[in-house]
């Protein structure tokens, strides 16, 4: 299972092997610690991971402050639970994002689903963008 955070969701990818197997967003869980706190607990009890997934606290680079706060209650949280935590430095090695998520949907076509459209300048970032920081450590990380 790898979780992604970013300011005003919470989403995570959950693998078996390494085919995601299902994958969600909560905005709600992302407005206060203890609803964070609560979604994640309820995530982890329903799917039971055996490896949790998370970015590296200490290199979070332009996360903001909302976003720094759920990574640290998604990390209390999985510290109460029975579940290995690895913590890592989420990477981008392509151009931009959305050839990132093109290669993710072609090698996981069951996420095709959640890809996002491109989108322009100035608009806002797809919330589906956290299905795919989610699945993109998770890939790294099965590589």
């Amino acid at each position: 299972m790898s979780f992604a955070v970013n300011y005003n969701r919470i989403g995570f990818v959950y693998l078996i092997g390494k085919q995601p197997m299902d994958w969600q967003l909560s905005f709600k869980a992302a407005t206060t610690a203890g609803q964070a706190e609560n979604k994640i607990r309820r995530w982890i009890e329903y799917y039971q991971p055996d490896v949790v997934i998370t970015e590296n606290y200490k290199t979070l680079g332009r996360k903001g402050e909302r976003a720094r706060m759920l990574l640290d209650v998604l990390k209390r949280t999985l510290a109460k639970h029975d579940v290995q935590h690895i913590e890592m430095d989420r990477v981008q090695p392509y151009r931009n994002l959305y050839d990132q998520i093109d290669d993710l949907c072609d090698r996981y076509p069951q996420v095709q689903a959640a890809r996002p459209k491109r989108r322009k300048y100035y608009q806002k970032e797809p919330p589906y963008v956290t299905i795919f920081d989610a699945l993109a450590m998770a890939d790294e990380m099965n590589s």
